[in-house]
């Protein structure tokens, strides 16, 4: 969230980059900005953001815009948007570089995902019933099925999945799900098409979803938020000593020392990316509101959801006091407070500020993007 042109190159490149097999696996799904347990499972979450990220790129490049004129803008990324989400578009500027992206990230990547993952462990589970017959059905579907066909296709695989849970196979469960769940978001993205072209404000404030108008996506929503967020932004977290070195926070768990654990790279990553949004969003306040899921496909942490349960255990060694305050706004979007002797070894500095001084002597990390670590990037500037 610090490189946003990074985080714009997640959203836009090819979906081989987010599949491995074997030892690579974690890493590849690391990288998946929009993530199975938070995209899929909870109803696209995630995909305001994406999309903002998306059109302030087609806005604002200057590539794109030279030929163009002021008032050709708006449609042209509107177009842009509708080509990104696999839904009919006209020709624009940028169009045919992302168009059918999300659709074709869905299908290529958890949906042919979950078919390799059911069809070998099918393979190693003898004990199943209907075993052989699952495998021919598993067999006969592709992830570049028409929508139709792939409705068709697994009207058997609800059946499966009572067949899989009688084995307590907890992998082959999830990988069931995880086949469901992708033609699921594929039936309801073809849905979306007719809502995102609606006016920003209803006057009986629904849509046909049944969400309200503050949470629901338009196109009219992504295109003014992009208009007041601006061009895609670079920025360092910069820090005046090493946070860690200092031995600053530690982890108190039920069971550990009275002096706490010292932090693992993962946790310490949560530390600095949250420190790093909270800088960002806080505008002088007090608390920060964000939106817990946009951290999350951010961090090396699988699902983390920012429960104050968790949350407790990151605690400021000399006082002992709680490093992060997490109260729950609405949905994901929750109200963040962190310890200001914590936030003030810190600053936020855009790409273009970051002084030769800092370059030379100073702490500062840059944003690799999803998969990375702050501290991967440290002492990087960006390219």
């Amino acid at each position: 969230m610090l490189d946003e042109v990074r985080e714009y190159e997640q959203y836009t490149m090819a979906a081989e980059n987010f599949l491995a097999a074997g030892e690579g696996r974690d890493m590849a799904e690391s990288t998946r900005r929009l993530k199975y347990a938070t995209f899929l499972k909870n109803k696209f979450s995630g995909l305001e953001r994406a999309m903002t990220i998306i059109a302030r790129r087609h806005l604002f490049a200057a590539e794109e815009n030279a030929a163009t004129i002021e008032e050709a803008r708006i449609p042209a990324c509107r177009e842009v948007l509708k080509a990104w989400c696999g839904f009919t578009h006209k020709a624009a500027p940028g169009t045919e570089k992302v168009a059918d992206w999300l659709p074709r990230y869905l299908r290529q990547v958890f949906l042919k995902e979950a078919l390799l993952d059911c069809s070998k462990l099918l393979r190693e589970t003898e004990n199943m019933e209907q075993r052989k017959e699952f495998l021919d059905v598993l067999e006969h579907i592709s992830p570049a099925d028409p929508l139709p066909a792939l409705q068709k296709k697994i009207e058997h695989i609800p059946s499966l999945k009572g067949a899989a849970n009688a084995t307590k196979n907890q992998d082959l469960i999830k990988a069931v799900s995880q086949l469901l769940a992708a033609v699921k978001s594929l039936e309801e993205l073809a849905q979306k098409q007719r809502y995102f072209n609606e006016a920003l404000f209803n006057l009986d404030g629904k849509d046909g979803k049944g969400d309200n108008d503050f949470k629901k996506i338009t196109y009219d929503k992504i295109l003014a938020n992009a208009f007041a967020q601006g061009p895609l932004k670079r920025r360092y977290l910069v820090s005046e000593k090493d946070p860690f070195a200092a031995d600053i926070v530690r982890k108190y768990t039920k069971g550990s020392k009275k002096d706490g654990k010292p932090l693992l790279d993962k946790e310490k990553d949560l530390l600095l990316k949250t420190t790093a949004v909270y800088l960002m969003e806080r505008n002088g306040q007090e608390y920060a509101v964000i939106n817990s899921t946009d951290i999350a496909n951010w961090l090396l942490l699988k699902d983390y959801k920012f429960e104050e349960a968790d949350l407790q255990k990151y605690r400021l060694t000399d006082s002992g006091e709680q490093l992060i305050e997490s109260r729950l706004a609405a949905g994901n979007v929750k109200k963040l407070r962190l310890q200001p002797n914590w936030t003030s070894l810190f600053a936020i500095v855009a790409e273009e500020d970051l002084s030769a001084a800092e370059k030379r002597g100073g702490i500062f990390f840059r944003d690799l993007g999803t998969g990375k670590t702050l501290w991967d990037g440290k002492s990087m500037v960006y390219e």
